[in-house]
């Protein structure tokens, strides 16, 4: 069940139903991968043609996992007319809106909104999760489009996650575009490789049709329909055709890397991890959620923090010492090769999210393919993927490498995930910080000499 917030930014009021209770709605599934679903329920429960924008999910909680808030705006003056059943209410009266059932942190949340409106928790928000977004996207897009003689009808928000939010547009003929905003994290900058691998590779990879570096935005051409979204579970051939054409893409990209990594794609190699770990290590929480973790498994062998950090650096220098051992180049790593990434046309695979490419140690995207497929690691086959590496080394060797980069990826999800963490919206950062748990605790303590 979801509370909901519809909020009208031109007087700062906001929805509530005529018994003064705030509205809800009974979906159970995840809301930013369902705002189409979501919204048609919003719609149905207040019976009005309102157009709304989606802003973002807040309270969320453990204790109180099953209620819920969704933040939505107003977009444009279309109506000052409340839906029937429910009136307008000033901001200044959200701490006396009725909740049924009660909820403790919904309460608190609107004691914030009394003062702060749509600006709570302002500080940890995406950019596109606050007002007035969506419409500056919206001009923007016109804007650009009208430079290709194209009309706008319609601009919906299809997609909004973490760090990255997707807008479908289409115009008068029909035509669909897609407005991508993507945020920096560490090593990873969407926008300026999406431009650098178009620019380097441009019979595999699509320009955009415009950009702005500075925002993280891009606008992209309908490039088809992607794979459904669980294909990779249930359909083995289709997942190992899709990672075979993408090892031809790694391949070709081998001769590029230096061209790549002027164009200022990240090279991510033993080095960088290395200096990585040790930024992230100086990070207070680090230690704390593997303590926790270890606590929670009973596992008591690491409780010193500096015997933590020097055996863990110890590990990566043994680590990146046997892989420096094999003649394997680095090549352009995706780090999100699935079906829902991926568009199949003609013969041809169309990768159409670049979020964490970098250029790495190539086997980083096939050590993924056993979660997707629902395999455990060391029951998957993948000598189909190894063989285009084998003018490198002989398959036992690059079987021995493979074991080798699934660390590294672990390696690398420790890292990702204190940096998701501290740069989460406010109503995430306890789910984040329960997730970062995981990898920091599976990484370290496992690998002996």
């Amino acid at each position: 069940m979801y509370y909901l917030i519809v909020a009208r930014p031109s007087d700062h009021s906001f929805l509530v139903e005529s018994n003064s209770q705030l509205p809800t709605i009974p979906y159970s599934g995840t809301v930013t991968h369902y705002l189409r679903d979501v919204l048609d329920q919003v719609q149905m429960k207040l019976k009005h043609d309102l157009k709304l924008n989606f802003l973002r999910v807040e309270c969320w909680s453990f204790e109180e996992s099953w209620q819920t808030l969704i933040v939505f705006e107003v977009l444009g003056e279309r109506s000052t007319k409340a839906p029937k059943n429910c009136k307008w209410v000033t901001q200044s009266a959200a701490d006396k809106v009725a909740l049924v059932p009660p909820s403790e942190t919904v309460r608190e949340y609107l004691k914030k909104y009394k003062v702060h409106g749509l600006e709570v928790n302002g500080e940890r928000l995406y950019s596109f999760s606050g007002a007035g977004w969506f419409e500056s996207a919206s001009t923007w897009i016109k804007r650009n489009l009208s430079d290709f003689g194209e009309e706008v009808e319609s601009i919906e928000k299809l997609q909004h996650g973490l760090g990255s939010c997707v807008l479908k547009v289409r115009v008068r003929s029909g035509t669909l575009f897609y407005m991508k905003c993507s945020k920096r994290m560490r090593w990873w900058n969407e926008v300026g490789v999406t431009c650098a691998l178009a620019e380097v590779m441009p019979e595999t990879f699509n320009k955009p049709l415009a950009v702005d570096m500075e925002r993280g935005w891009m606008l992209m051409r309908d490039y088809g329909k992607t794979l459904p979204y669980e294909l990779f579970e249930t359909d083995l051939d289709m997942a190992k055709r899709v990672t075979c054409y993408w090892a031809e893409v790694q391949k070709k990209s081998v001769s590029h890397v230096q061209e790549l990594v002027e164009r200022g794609v990240a090279k991510v190699d033993g080095k960088a991890l290395k200096a990585a770990v040790d930024q992230v290590m100086e990070n207070p929480l680090w230690f704390k959620a593997q303590r926790e973790r270890m606590n929670e498994e009973q596992l008591e062998r690491y409780t010193d923090e500096v015997e933590y950090k020097d055996e863990y650096r110890r590990y990566l220098e043994r680590l990146f010492d046997k892989i420096d051992g094999y003649k394997v180049p680095l090549a352009v790593v995706n780090g999100d090769v699935e079906s829902v990434n991926t568009i199949l046309r003609d013969e041809k695979c169309t990768f159409i999210d670049m979020f964490y490419t970098q250029v790495s140690f190539p086997f980083l995207d096939v050590v993924l393919l056993p979660i997707q497929c629902g395999y455990e690691f060391n029951d998957f086959d993948f000598d189909f993927y190894l063989e285009y590496w084998k003018e490198y080394e002989s398959i036992e060797r690059l079987r021995e490498l493979l074991l080798l980069i699934d660390e590294v990826s672990s390696v690398e999800s420790v890292i990702s995930s204190v940096d998701i963490f501290e740069q989460a919206e406010e109503s995430h950062r306890e789910y984040y910080y329960g997730e970062l748990k995981f990898p920091v605790c599976r990484t370290f303590g496992v690998h002996e000499e």
